[in-house]
């Protein structure tokens, strides 16, 4: 190993969410080991929330989910006030999102997904080979 401490990654999903499951799935293809956010469920503090941005290299204006139906009404507001309404409402987060060594992205595909882990040096077969508890069928 080169120093590095290898860290589990860390999928945010939405509950319900068609992309989140399939992604979701390939994880458990992937036999990746990881922890499973619900967004749907769990509350992230501003901390949190500023951090994953920041390691996603997002403003909040890119990190808001452009099919939610408020979108257009916060579209002349701040960056402020856009991270504030997505604290309060988890759902105008852009999901799925994978975080992991300091850094995060929204992943829509399996693709998006494997590139992320090998540019974070966990590509297959470089986590343990465990399968989530929680697979997308329960989604």
């Amino acid at each position: 190993m080169n120093g590095r401490r290898v860290q589990e990654p860390t999928l945010y999903i939405w509950k319900g969410c068609r992309t989140c499951a399939k992604v979701l799935q390939s994880m458990g293809d992937l036999r990746a080991s990881f922890r499973l956010v619900e967004l749907s469920s769990s509350r992230l503090s501003e901390q949190e929330l500023r951090e994953l941005l920041r390691e996603a290299r997002l403003s909040p204006s890119q990190a808001l989910r452009r099919k939610h139906t408020l979108y257009a009404q916060l579209a002349g507001r701040s960056e402020e006030e856009k991270l504030r309404a997505m604290l309060r409402d988890h759902s105008l987060i852009e999901r799925p999102i994978i975080r992991a060594q300091g850094k995060a992205a929204v992943v829509k595909d399996e693709a998006q997904l494997r590139a992320f882990l090998e540019a974070v040096g966990l590509a297959r077969g470089a986590g343990r080979a465990e399968r989530p508890q929680q697979r997308a069928g329960q989604l």
